[in-house]
């Protein structure tokens, strides 16, 4: 199953995002690349698994064209979506590829800014990402060139300045509290695990901006380097 969340419009080594494994599963939740506030879609070239997705959202229902023996046993919910959810959707695939283009475009904008500003650095793609369309922008803040002040501290200047940017997005996996429930079958205490690049990431160094900035113009991407480069220059030299 393709987790396809955060890539909606994406290639993987020129093949479309959701067309790679047998099942891709985008997500439409209200902070999605597209959104219809809540659902989503699953693809599937599989006829066997098309069926069980449909019985799945469907309270378990057959369609008419669907043999019983595909989709028997299938206990499902209701996950239907609605008629005008889906045309706001159909609306937006209709300007998605340039919404793709134009987001990345101003995201390599940004990097080449933030690539010459010392103390922050910019995450490199994976060369097998042939078409970018990641969610949000991230980059890494590295306390040590601005005399120690905390990743926290620099994110309240940013957003005192008008920058709409966050810190932690997801924590370490083991450090959730689901995991610190020990009544689970599984004997192992989470709390003694350690992954210190994982936590210097979180909790110390990214910093990340929200995609919907990046559907601007350029006037609206050298803004937030005028902001960035005047929080940075100010504590560089203090």
């Amino acid at each position: 199953i393709e987790d396809c969340a955060h890539m909606h419009g994406g290639f993987w080594n020129g093949q479309g995002v959701g067309s790679i494994g047998d099942l891709g599963a985008f997500s439409f939740q209200n902070t999605k690349l597209m959104t219809a506030g809540e659902g989503g879609i699953v693809l599937t070239n599989d006829d066997d698994l098309d069926a069980r997705c449909h019985a799945y959202v469907d309270c378990g229902r057959l369609r008419p064209e669907d043999k019983p023996a595909e989709a028997q046993g299938v206990f499902g919910w209701n996950y239907r979506i609605t008629e005008f959810q889906a045309a706001v959707l159909r609306v937006q695939l209709e300007r998605l590829p340039e919404q793709v283009e134009r987001r990345e475009a101003n995201k390599v904008r940004l990097t080449r800014a933030l690539d010459a500003i010392d103390g922050l650095s910019t995450l490199a793609l994976d060369e097998r990402i042939t078409q970018p369309s990641g969610y949000g922008y991230y980059f890494r803040y590295h306390a040590d060139r601005f005399g120690g002040v905390s990743r926290d501290k620099f994110l309240v200047a940013l957003r005192h300045e008008g920058l709409l940017c966050y810190g932690v997005f997801y924590e370490p996996v083991y450090k959730d509290k689901l995991f610190a429930w020990q009544d689970t079958g599984v004997d192992y205490d989470y709390s003694r695990v350690s992954c210190p690049n994982a936590e210097r990431a979180a909790y110390e160094q990214s910093i990340w901006i929200p995609h919907e900035l990046f559907l601007g113009d350029d006037a609206d991407i050298d803004d937030i380097v005028t902001i960035i480069e005047k929080v940075t220059a100010a504590w560089a030299s203090a």
